[in-house]
């Protein structure tokens, strides 16, 4: 089961607490190998306890290129 790569986005506040401040994040890092968690500002110093898990990385949420690419497929 440690060869898991979950991708978590989070584009809004409630999610990152429901996800990340729970046990619900203990329990997916300890069971995966990567975990990818999408934020609108990955630069932003709030994220900097997540970024220190070997195994999780923080990008950059790109939501306005989502949205575009979701318009387009829904044509």
């Amino acid at each position: 089961m440690h060869d898991l790569t979950i991708l978590i986005p989070i584009n809004q506040g409630i999610a990152y607490r429901y996800i990340l401040q729970t046990d619900i994040f203990k329990e997916i890092q300890s069971k995966a190998k990567k975990i990818i968690i999408l934020v609108p500002e990955p630069t932003d110093p709030f994220y900097e306890n997540i970024k220190l898990y070997n195994n999780v990385i923080v990008e950059d949420y790109r939501q306005a290129a989502c949205e575009k690419y979701l318009n387009f497929i829904n044509v």
